[in-house]
């Protein structure tokens, strides 16, 4: 049968999630590096006709769940043959799609900064009140959290979630055969909620 690899809780550690899926045999080794720029993730699938399934919670705590996200995105589209590359969200995104009280509790000022265009050391550096471009958003600014509430609400993020729920590429469970992943904690007003924020009465189907 098809190998099926089910892996969870990447939060925000860029470098040790791509050396875990490059031990997995799973994305490529070599030439070109992968690195932080997405100029370098090509070619990224070395999975076969492997499952994949990533069960959410790839923000917070670490410093790069956006880049973690993008990367993922990244994979999911370029991934060749039969293999499939399932991604799942968490309790994490859910509270920063619905900008639940909280939400951003485990978020780093680090990763906050990542949404502005700002190097890292003058954000992280800056007074608190600083303003800043915000990636995404060009033209926009304001200070690094709410470049990061932006992205998560109205911005790409958001809506790269949203357009992936409608799409079925985002879940929140799948099922393989009598194997159902789900993140763990998950609960029905999580569900709503992430529907909610997706703009649609449920939140990716069980397959």
């Amino acid at each position: 049968g098809r190998r099926l690899v089910g892996v969870a809780d990447l939060h925000g550690d860029f470098a040790s999630a791509v050396q875990l899926l490059q031990g997995l045999g799973l994305v490529r080794r070599g030439a070109p590096e992968i690195t932080h720029d997405p100029e370098t993730w090509t070619d990224l699938w070395a999975g076969g006709d492997a499952i994949l399934v990533q069960l959410g919670d790839a923000v917070d705590r670490g410093h790069e769940g956006q880049r973690i996200w993008k990367f993922l995105w990244a994979l999911q589209d370029e991934r060749k043959g039969d293999g499939e590359v399932v991604l799942l969200l968490g309790n994490h995104e859910a509270q920063l799609l619905a900008a639940t009280h909280g939400h951003d509790q485990d978020v780093t000022l680090e990763d906050k900064c990542t949404y502005t265009r700002a190097p890292m050391e003058d954000c992280v550096r800056a007074p608190r009140g600083a303003s800043f471009e915000c990636r995404d958003s060009p033209g926009r600014e304001a200070t690094a959290h709410d470049c990061f509430a932006h992205a998560w609400r109205h911005g790409f993020m958001g809506s790269q979630v949203r357009k992936r729920f409608r799409e079925n590429k985002m879940k929140v469970a799948h099922q393989v055969g009598d194997l159902l992943f789900v993140h763990a904690g998950w609960t029905p007003e999580a569900t709503k909620a992430v529907g909610a924020a997706a703009g649609r009465g449920g939140a990716g189907h069980v397959d």
